[in-house]
């Protein structure tokens, strides 16, 4: 069985890994599996419409196996919004209101292409849970590198959200422990495993595969079978298996 990394910015060349490399409307398409989104970093009012055609386009490529990274960052409502000089408050308001426009956006694209959302959730997941409970979605959604609290956890799997988890289930990230905790609880159908940006050796693929099994009290061969089973499941939705070579 491979390592599979449902997400990640930097592609590596390794015949052990399957990798889903995150790209930006404007990029050109690679080579390998991709997903295509719009970051709310750099969800703008000025081009935020020209930006969501462009996913759309790219979403229809035969490696496209995702819609994403997308979603929403409470961190940044006040970028997307525009200015803060002067009404700050509005300023995050229409940022807030302009990443949910994207967002929606984003699950309509999912929807026609049939093809699953990679989401990008800051400080912002009751805004999330109410999307998901109120806008009409037929294929799933994942939650990219998630650090959030056991309620929240919780709340996501319940409503048939997947979670991936990297770098932040890593021993040496002492800071990550109820990280590891919430990671060790979870049903082995709601997990997925990735590298983001890899920035230092240990944040590799096949070290958070270690780490995971590790939490998990169970062989690396079998986390692979439960990973490579929830992607069959999850992001190819005709029911083919197919396997990437890099």
């Amino acid at each position: 069985m491979n390592y599979f990394d449902i997400h990640t910015h930097i592609r590596k060349v390794d015949s052990e890994i399957s990798s889903v490399l995150s790209i930006l409307p404007g990029d050109s398409i690679p080579e390998g599996y991709y997903s295509v989104g719009l970051h709310p970093w750099f969800v703008y009012e000025s081009n935020f419409e020209e930006q969501l055609e462009l996913v759309r386009e790219k979403a229809l490529g035969d490696n496209c196996v995702a819609i994403g990274e997308c979603g929403l960052d409470r961190l940044t409502f006040s970028k997307s919004g525009g200015s803060v000089v002067g009404d700050k408050a509005l300023a995050l308001q229409l940022g807030e209101e302009l990443q949910k426009k994207v967002f929606e956006g984003h699950i309509e694209i999912a929807n026609f292409a049939k093809k699953p959302l990679i989401i990008h959730c800051v400080r912002a997941f009751p805004e999330l849970l109410i999307a998901r409970k109120s806008i009409k979605t037929t294929t799933p959604w994942i939650i990219h590198g998630f650090r959030g609290s056991q309620e929240i956890a919780n709340a996501l799997t319940g409503a048939g959200v997947l979670l991936s988890f990297g770098k932040s289930i890593l021993s040496e990230y002492a800071s990550n422990f109820k990280v590891r905790e919430i990671f060790k609880e979870l049903p082995a159908d709601s997990i997925l495993l990735e590298s983001d940006n890899v920035d230092k050796i240990s944040c590799e693929i096949c070290n958070i595969y270690r780490a995971a099994a590790e939490i998990k009290g169970i062989s690396i061969d079998k986390l692979q079978n439960i990973i490579q089973n929830n992607i069959n499941n999850n992001l190819y939705l005709d029911g083919m298996i197919r396997k990437q070579k890099q």
